[in-house]
């Protein structure tokens, strides 16, 4: 499902300060598969990340999805894939703290070519897969951080995307939210998705199916 070939990406190219935050990264990952991308602080992680999830763009090398060479597509074309074939989950969750859970859920959908009657439908049913459509009304400002994880990756799946991509998901949680958290995609990946977690917790990492490992912007193992 995804195929990376030589990807190389540099911020603030030609600049004084310029960065080569990935200097060649090859790699495949199959559908269905359950990843880990671990790595110390500045290794390249989120930046490997960013690319697959087509929010960064490559310097060079191909990134090919689901059969599509996404490398050269326009913006617009990319921001489609996002929105139907990608589910990203963030660290500090990305809501909108004013928004009801739902009213969160929803925003993808706005997005989607679904027909408006039944976009409730559908992001209640996410929340429910989640455990929170007791809280589809309450404001996000108003959920714990572990309720907040769960808001956003029931936003992440309503579109049903083939690949979720999670960043330091689990970071800002205390253990056991963490492993509850972790459980939701456990659940994701048994449901048939491809489910890629770049974190830095080790007993996360280890219940992935594949542990892939980046330093200084290339992939060591894995």
């Amino acid at each position: 499902m995804i195929i990376l070939q030589n990807i190389k990406k540099v911020y603030h190219p030609r600049r004084a300060n310029a960065f080569e935050a990935l200097k060649g990264v090859s790699l495949e990952i199959a559908d269905g598969e359950l990843t880990a991308v671990i790595g110390r602080s500045g290794a390249g992680k989120s930046t490997l990340l960013h690319i697959l999830a087509c929010i960064d763009r490559a310097e060079s090398g191909s990134y090919t999805l689901d059969g599509t060479d996404v490398t050269a597509l326009s913006e617009r074309k990319r921001a489609r894939i996002r929105n139907e074939k990608i589910g990203t989950v963030m660290q500090d969750f990305a809501l909108i703290n004013d928004f009801t859970a739902l009213e969160n859920v929803l925003l993808p959908l706005e997005f989607a070519r679904t027909k408006k009657a039944g976009r409730r439908a559908l992001a209640m049913q996410a929340l429910a897969s989640v455990g929170m459509a007791e809280y589809a009304g309450k404001p996000v400002n108003k959920l714990s951080g572990g309720q907040k994880q769960r808001v956003a990756i029931a936003r992440a799946i309503v579109n049903e995307p083939a690949l979720i991509l999670a960043d330091e998901p689990t970071g800002a949680l205390d253990s056991k939210t963490a492993q509850e958290i972790m459980d939701v995609f456990k659940a994701l990946h048994q449901q048939g998705k491809t489910v890629v977690i770049v974190t830095h917790d080790a007993a996360i990492a280890a219940q992935c199916d594949r542990t892939v490992e980046i330093a200084d912007g290339l992939i060591v193992s894995g």
